[in-house]
Parts: C-alpha cells; structure tokens; sequence
C-alpha cells in the first residue's frame, strides 16, 4: 500500500466519523426535542387530571345539593298535604257543630 492509499483511507474514515458525528448530534437533538415534548405533555396530563378531579367534585357537591333540594321538596310536599288534611278534618268536624248550632 502506498502513501496516496493510506492517505485516501484516512480522509474516508474522517468522512465517515463525521458523518457518524453529524447523525449523532442530530439525534441528540431529536431525543432533546421528544423529552421536551414528553414533559409537556406530562404537564398536560397533570393538568387534565387536575380539571377532572375538580369536575368529580362539582359532580358530587350538585349530586349533594340535588338529593337534599329534593328532600326538602319532599318535606314541603308532606306538610303541604298535611296542612290541607289537618284543615279539611277541621271543616269536616266543626261544619256539624255549625249546621247544629245555627241550624235551629
């Protein structure tokens, strides 16, 4: 092998370590570009787990709120209809008395 050989062989070489350098460097690049990536779309799912967590309590809180609106309409539908009962009983025994003490 000659000096002009050997002297192509190394500039081949070079060629080749800086492309191998050039790929890798890009690649690093790349990889810092997906972790980037990757923490924002961490962030994203936190925050998103954040906002359902928030929406499953407002869920509960108007699920809550909703049971004891209709209680308490229960509770005002039962006096209601006690309330007419207890009056109508009253019409219902006094009318006699009335007719008996006006009547005559």
């Amino acid at each position: 092998m000659n000096e002009q050989d050997t002297q192509k062989m190394i500039a081949e070489v070079r060629e080749w370590l800086t492309k191998i350098d050039t790929t890798q460097n890009h690649m690093l690049e790349l990889l810092k570009k997906i972790e980037s990536n990757a923490d924002d779309a961490k962030d994203k799912a936190d925050r998103a787990m954040e906002r359902a967590n928030d929406a499953f309590d407002l869920a509960e809180r108007a699920e809550t709120e909703f049971y004891k609106h209709k209680k308490q309409e229960y509770n005002n539908r039962r006096f209601i209809i006690g309330t007419v009962i207890s009056v109508a009983a009253l019409i219902i025994s006094v009318v006699p008395i009335l007719i008996t003490f006006y009547g005559n």
